[in-house]
């Protein structure tokens, strides 16, 4: 059984995001289902306020930056689930 994720086609993957393409390629091809199947059940968290996980992940590479770990920065924090440039500096 799975979450509900399925493939989209590499050409609406790479639309969103270039790295999404080999994403897709997993999900097209099946890839989840021996995770699927190790897993008895998923849990789904629904937050009142998206801006929680933001909140939670700038604090979380604040902590790393802080033990001079590569980070994201803020503004790649605050932009994470809206633009392809989040990756660690």
């Amino acid at each position: 059984m799975g979450v509900g994720f399925k493939g989209v086609g590499a050409a609406a993957a790479a639309a969103v995001d270039p790295h999404l393409v080999q994403v897709d390629a997993q999900l097209a091809a099946g890839g989840y289902a021996a995770l699927h199947a190790a897993v008895d059940d998923w849990v789904v968290v629904r937050l009142a306020d998206p801006g929680w996980v933001y909140q939670w992940r700038l604090e979380a590479e604040v902590e790393a930056r802080r033990r001079g770990r590569p980070t994201l920065t803020d503004a790649q924090v605050a932009g994470a689930g809206h633009s392809s440039t989040s990756h660690p500096t």
